[in-house]
């Protein structure tokens, strides 16, 4: 009985911590049909997480900011499209994944490459590798821009 408890109080424990963060949306289609019922901008995230310094920097140091999450899960809807290193070898190419095909309707030349679209789809800001205050002054201003369209 004791250890049925623990265990329930150790999973409301992990429930309430994650409750309020932002939570990154793997699918372009749901994220974008987010922000349209929500009336909210949607950021689209390309990264390459395990291997692009950029990108780890960002994943470690800037997305699980206070600041961030709480920006975050007030304005935005989000959207995290991830991708594998650069192949080295030229004839051992992967087939194109969809992430893949997002990236190139967005043209996104580098990891990382954060894209602000307006609920309606509509690109109004792009930037690249951030710390923390660059990234607030930029969605603030993002989102400014998002809403004037």
């Amino acid at each position: 009985m004791k250890k049925r408890i623990l265990v329930l109080f150790f999973a409301l424990l992990a429930a309430m911590a994650t409750a309020g963060a932002a939570q990154w949306q793997p699918s372009y289609t749901v994220a974008v049909s987010q922000a349209k019922q929500t009336n909210k901008p949607l950021l689209l995230l390309f990264t390459g997480p395990t291997w692009c310094p950029g990108c780890i920097y960002m994943e470690k140091k800037v997305f699980p900011t206070q600041a961030f999450e709480n920006f975050a899960t007030k304005n935005l809807v989000l959207a995290r499209f991830e991708f594998p290193p650069p192949q080295r070898n030229f004839l051992e190419q992967r087939p194109p994944t969809t992430n893949d095909m997002i990236a190139q309707k967005y043209e996104v030349e580098g990891f990382p490459t954060l894209i602000m679209l307006d609920a309606n789809g509509r690109e109004v800001a792009r930037g690249g590798p951030m710390d923390i205050n660059e990234l607030m002054k930029w969605l603030e201003a993002a989102v400014k821009a998002a809403q004037a369209k």
